[in-house]
């Protein structure tokens, strides 16, 4: 009986920033692990070399006390507040997709947005704490926005370069630097806590054994760039069902598909399933959504048919960025 799942390859990406124009090998390599095992972990990108102190410092957000933290929250969890979309995230009082709080965090100034119903969440702008956790906290946060979009659009490059496309065309969709940088913070987990994600099957542990901490799921996006501390637990599944563990490498970020890049690809890549397992011990991540511009065209997964990257959002979470209704 197998005790360990395999790791998930890791890769040094140095060449897709230094030498763009002649890494054909690095290309075909990245472009493989995505297609098949569905991730893979970069190391030696752009900026990276203290990655891990830099993430560990944007998640000093977290040590702001409580009601700091919730002066920032979504109206959904404090309905006085303005913010749909971007924003704190407490911890629910009911089980849900995971036993965490969060915070998202956009680009510092949100591109245009088309004007269609249910699309004024989008334009809305991160709200940042009254009082930074450490001085310089909020630019040294969009400076990490910054270096790991990099990286998404270098592997982005390469997988472009690899089937034959136009690199600047196929990144075009991204290059105005859209996404959702999401701060997560996993508290130390009761025995009885049992995670749910609509639509999936709820499992309790994984394959070893082990506690299932966030269900399995797939993101929607193109992209997604994830950082995880010392206790790992991050796992992915590849198109061969065999479920990877994702290495905590020292610097290194994990990179996997979204559902976007099923179509930009001819079908070559899938949005990667993926779960965090483990103890229940506090857990700390970080991880940068990569998101077409609102604007821009995109073909949903399973159509043939274009929409604005907005319209898509909104026809996949009906209401979901728009302001509750009052009781």
């Amino acid at each position: 009986m197998a005790t360990q799942f395999p790791p998930t390859e890791t890769v040094d990406v140095t060449d897709l920033f230094a030498a763009p124009d002649d890494c054909a090998e690095l290309d075909a390599r990245v472009t493989q692990l995505l297609a098949t095992h569905g991730s893979f972990v970069a190391a030696g990108f752009e900026n990276g070399a203290d990655n891990d102190a830099a993430a560990h410092r944007v998640l000093d957000f977290f040590s702001l006390p409580k009601d700091e933290k919730a002066a920032i929250a979504t109206c959904r969890a404090r309905p006085e507040n303005t913010n749909v979309y971007r924003g704190y995230y407490p911890l629910l009082d009911k089980q849900g997709f995971a036993y965490n709080e969060t915070l998202d965090i956009g680009p510092e100034v949100p591109g245009a947005v088309p004007d269609i119903a249910g699309a004024d969440g989008f334009r809305e702008h991160t709200p940042w704490p009254a009082r930074e956790p450490h001085a310089g906290w909020k630019q040294e946060t969009l400076a990490y926005f910054a270096t790991v979009h990099g990286l998404a659009i270098a592997v982005l490059a390469a997988i472009a370069r690899h089937i034959g496309s136009e690199p600047e065309t196929f990144v075009a969709p991204c290059r105005q630097g859209n996404g959702t940088l999401r701060l997560l913070h996993y508290f130390e987990t009761p025995d009885d806590y049992m995670p749910r994600e609509k639509n999936t099957p709820t499992d309790y542990a994984d394959e070893l054994g082990r506690r299932i901490r966030t269900q399995r799921h797939i993101d929607t996006g193109v992209m997604s760039i994830l950082w995880q501390d010392e206790n790992g637990g991050l796992q992915m599944q590849g198109r061969d069902k065999v479920w990877r563990e994702v290495p905590a490498v020292a610097d290194g970020l994990s990179v996997h598909c979204g559902d976007l890049l099923k179509a930009m690809t001819g079908g070559l890549i899938e949005a990667t399933p993926h779960r965090v397992a483990g103890g229940g011990q506090e857990r700390l991540s970080l991880g940068l959504f990569v998101e077409p511009d609102f604007d821009a065209m995109v073909i949903p997964p399973d159509s043939t048919t274009p929409v604005t990257y907005a319209g898509h959002l909104i026809n996949e979470f009906p209401g979901r960025f728009e302001r509750p209704k009052a009781a």
